[in-house]
């Protein structure tokens, strides 16, 4: 896990953050590919927030976060997101907090 992932997932889990959203955290063995597909298809989540590892390319195919076992390329996770799109509540933030999330080519 992340240095400070923990403590993010800390005060959300307190309600310090967002206080009246749902979530579901998937840390470490937890967070895998069929795992973070079956919350995203079964549960209505306007907020998406990754504390992973990652890295950008200019290619998507080339760029990913990685999950516990697998990398997840954007390509990927478009698809995951973009299952809410029709849902009453879709995915309206989708924040990355990594060491290089926000290093890559504009």
């Amino acid at each position: 896990m992340l240095p400070n992932a923990l403590k993010t997932f800390q005060a959300i889990e307190n309600k310090k953050i967002c206080p009246k959203i749902s979530y579901i955290s998937l840390k470490n063995q937890e967070f895998r590919k069929n795992r973070l597909k079956e919350h995203l298809e079964n549960s209505p989540y306007q907020i998406v927030h990754f504390a992973t590892h990652g890295k950008f390319e200019r290619e998507a195919t080339s760029s990913f976060l990685l999950t516990y076992e697998e990398r997840l390329n954007l390509n990927e996770l478009e698809r995951l997101i973009s299952i809410s799109r029709f849902r009453d509540k879709p995915v309206e933030l989708l924040t990355l907090s990594a060491c290089q999330t926000a290093v890559g080519d504009e």
